[in-house]
């Protein structure tokens, strides 16, 4: 009896303990801080149910186009399925800007918050995407509107590395988009000459000194 009074006793304080434990780890992760936690800060909870609301849009029209571009590949030409492959580029590029922003202030990334005007830029390209879904002459320069757009945003964030050198953000996202331009640059001069751009860019931030660079 005695020994299952203490197998008891040592049961517990086992669990007891173990409680206490993972109550300190999750006391003590960062995002059960006050300063991140949802719950604390309404603005937060905004950010968090855009962000589920943006990603949920977001497979809705990928699945969306991706049928209408599979329907296209079977009965209209090629140049048309082209067009609804670039509406597809706009959409997600509005939506990944806005999505990217509010992780950003989220969590605290960038050392200045920039959710104002890239939001804005996201909206931006979000209207350009219904508008052209709804009138066929820019539909139909879709390819043109997108480059266009894909130019200015890198210009913008070419702009954030130079005068927001604390900032890790502008230099992701350009490597990012420097990655992939290959595949949404058409045809392949309006590539090189993205590529071209890029290269004076940093040629120029070397020479000039327009990046403070560790010695």
């Amino acid at each position: 009896m005695v020994e299952n009074y203490s197998f008891f006793n040592l049961l517990v304080s086992g669990i007891t303990c173990s409680g206490n434990t993972l109550k300190s780890i999750m006391t003590n992760w960062y995002v059960f801080n006050s300063d991140i936690i949802f719950y604390n800060n309404p603005k937060f909870i905004v950010l968090g149910f855009s962000l589920l609301g943006f990603l949920g849009l977001l497979v809705y029209q990928f699945f969306r186009i991706k049928a209408k571009i599979g329907n296209f590949i079977e009965k209209k030409k090629e140049a048309e399925t082209a067009g609804r492959e670039y509406q597809l580029y706009i959409l997600f590029f509005g939506i990944a800007v806005i999505v990217i922003e509010i992780i950003n202030e989220i969590f605290k990334i960038r050392p200045k918050s920039l959710l104002v005007v890239n939001v804005s830029i996201g909206f931006s390209v979000l209207v350009a995407y219904v508008i052209t879904d709804k009138v066929k002459w820019l539909r139909d320069k879709i390819q043109y509107i997108f480059i266009f757009c894909f130019f200015i945003y890198i210009s913008y964030v070419c702009y954030n590395i130079v005068f927001l050198a604390e900032d890790v953000v502008p230099i992701i996202v350009f490597l990012i988009s420097f990655f992939f331009s290959y595949n949404i640059l058409k045809p392949i001069k309006i590539y090189w000459f993205f590529v071209a751009l890029v290269f004076i860019f940093l040629f120029s931030t070397v020479t000039f000194q327009l990046i403070p660079l560790k010695s």
